[in-house]
């Protein structure tokens, strides 16, 4: 299967237009018009939120753009003429998650809908809005509002879900007893997360690979068959999907990782999200991290490469199998390894040490036995003749 993405849209240099306007940077008139939301995860503060005129998913410095406040939210001017063109998505980059209070390292993304100004950036809204944009045709406002439904309505079977609701702000709806978005927002966002461990590449730009990751889902999910099946299980499929499909965005091999990690990570959401249900409204209204309702004591899991016991013949090299570690808040983690020990010109045995701590200072560590054992006599047996 191939993957289009929202930034090779851009190499193809789609011009926008709509209601006759043209899709260039204009200067504003006497009469403008006011785009305003919210950027949500939690709320993101410091986000700087743009209007996307080019739709290369990159802030221009010609562009009109606000920065979220305390809040996550904003709000900009932008030209009447520029305010009729609905092809132009809202994007946001960067900021801080005011419940977390960690960096936020993904791009959000959302169209306004047919004479609504207010847009609420989610990690749902960043789905849909690719799945727009991967229609290669959606350079007109009639386009739009069809791909922009069509897109709704295969997100709201995809997660079964209202599709009234997918473009709403999922803490408001919270609050008022509703929590079901808010779950659906968190799943993609822990299954992005893992997924941008898996790029080919490793630059680890925030504008260029979080689109990128997005856009190869987005493309992916709507496919999935989703009968019988919950968001989380939706998401490992594509998941898997991705795995048995050549892209440029991902390296197979780690995909294979990540979907164990990923998996991980979901299955233990899952089980805080049943255990603390009644508590999760009262969370969210006095502003705190979701489902942090007690501390983290889980450590990773460290899985080795190969056998826990291994030999090796003296004097050869020793080849480190390596290890993975996952951890049920960070997913794929880094592992450090302690070899030093191992001197292979000495028969003997020998431990090397694994160990991962995650975010929370939870460690796990695990060892593996090298014997080195002295090379096995292949002289053959002299006869003597008596």
């Amino acid at each position: 299967m191939k993957i289009s993405t929202y930034l090779s849209m851009v190499t193809l240099s789609i011009l926008l237009a709509g209601c006759g306007s043209s899709s260039t940077i204009e200067e504003f008139s006497s009469s403008s018009s006011t785009i305003n939301g919210k950027v949500i995860d939690g709320e993101i503060t410091g986000a700087k939120v743009f209007y996307d005129i080019n739709r290369n998913g990159l802030f221009d410095t010609n562009e009109p753009y606000a920065i979220s406040d305390k809040n996550g939210s904003f709000q900009f001017e932008i030209s009447n003429n520029l305010a009729q063109n609905y092809t132009i998505p809202v994007v946001s980059i960067g900021g801080v998650d005011i419940r977390t209070k960690k960096k936020f390292t993904q791009n959000l993304m959302a169209f306004r809908e047919d004479g609504n100004n207010t847009v609420i950036l989610t990690p749902l809204s960043t789905l849909i809005a690719c799945n727009v944009l991967n229609n290669k045709d959606s350079d007109d406002n009639k386009k739009v509002f069809e791909y922009l439904k069509s897109a709704k309505n295969k997100y709201a079977k995809t997660f079964n879900i209202n599709s009234d609701i997918l473009l709403q702000n999922p803490i408001e709806l919270g609050i008022s007893g509703n929590t079901e978005l808010m779950r659906i927002n968190m799943e993609i966002t822990k299954t992005i997360e893992e997924l941008s461990k898996a790029t080919k590449d490793t630059s680890k730009q925030v504008d260029n690979n979080s689109i990128k990751v997005i856009s190869a889902l987005s493309e992916t999910l709507v496919d999935i068959d989703t009968q019988s099946t919950t968001s989380s299980q939706v998401l490992l499929s594509a998941i898997e999907s991705l795995s048995q499909n050549t892209t440029d965005v991902f390296d197979e091999n780690k995909l294979k990782v990540i979907k164990e990690s990923t998996a991980y990570i979901l299955d233990n959401f899952h089980n805080d999200w049943n255990t603390y249900q009644n508590d999760i409204k009262n969370e969210i209204k006095t502003n705190r991290e979701f489902l942090e309702l007690t501390k983290d004591k889980i450590s990773p899991k460290i899985i080795l490469n190969g056998n826990t016991t291994i030999n090796i013949i003296q004097g050869t090299i020793y080849q480190e199998l390596g290890a993975i570690a996952i951890d049920n808040k960070d997913g794929l983690i880094d592992v450090d390894i302690n070899n030093s020990i191992i001197n292979t010109n000495n028969i003997g045995q020998y431990k090397v040490i694994y160990s991962a701590k995650d975010s929370s200072n939870n460690q796990a560590i695990v060892s593996r036995i090298v014997n080195v054992i002295k090379a096995p006599d292949t002289t053959a047996p002299t006869v003597i003749q008596v």
